[in-house]
């Protein structure tokens, strides 16, 4: 049962943050902010177990669940050590972030979309300085 609570809170997680990347509007900086989210709540989690989880312990502890009694047979079923599964899934989910290469890329992509554009028309060279190649690469800027 605890098994099965563990999932369920995992597989909850994990569904809301892919209905949210899903969305057609966005981006990679958000997506890359959600799942870097994502693995907080999973840090979170490696101490203070999902409402499923806890209510599963409550559950067998008193021997009941929603008025079903609850049997032992099912006992030399290993149960899953709930820290490392959390932090597996931290792991997994930590290697697919984008790297600091791939955030900056993304910086700079956001500069050319047209609805992030400076929406006063007293700064026309809004995005000058951010798409400028001496400064992505840390050098003399030729932009005052």
């Amino acid at each position: 049962m605890k098994n099965l609570a563990l999932m369920h809170d995992a597989l909850e997680e994990l569904s809301d943050l892919s209905d949210a990347l899903q969305k057609g509007d966005v981006t990679l900086r958000q997506a890359n902010s959600k799942i870097e989210r994502q693995i907080a709540v999973f840090r979170s989690r490696k101490d203070n177990p999902g409402s499923f989880y806890t209510e599963a312990v409550a559950a067998i502890a008193v021997g009941q669940f929603q008025g079903v009694d609850l049997s032992n047979a099912g006992k030399q079923e290993r149960e899953i050590n709930c820290k490392q599964f959390y932090q597996g899934l931290v792991d997994s989910m930590t290697a697919r972030l984008m790297s600091a290469n791939d955030q900056k890329f993304s910086d700079l992509v956001s500069f050319v979309q047209s609805d992030t554009w400076w929406q006063d028309k007293d700064v026309p060279d809004y995005g000058e300085r951010e798409c400028c190649v001496n400064c992505v690469l840390g050098l003399t800027c030729p932009f005052p």
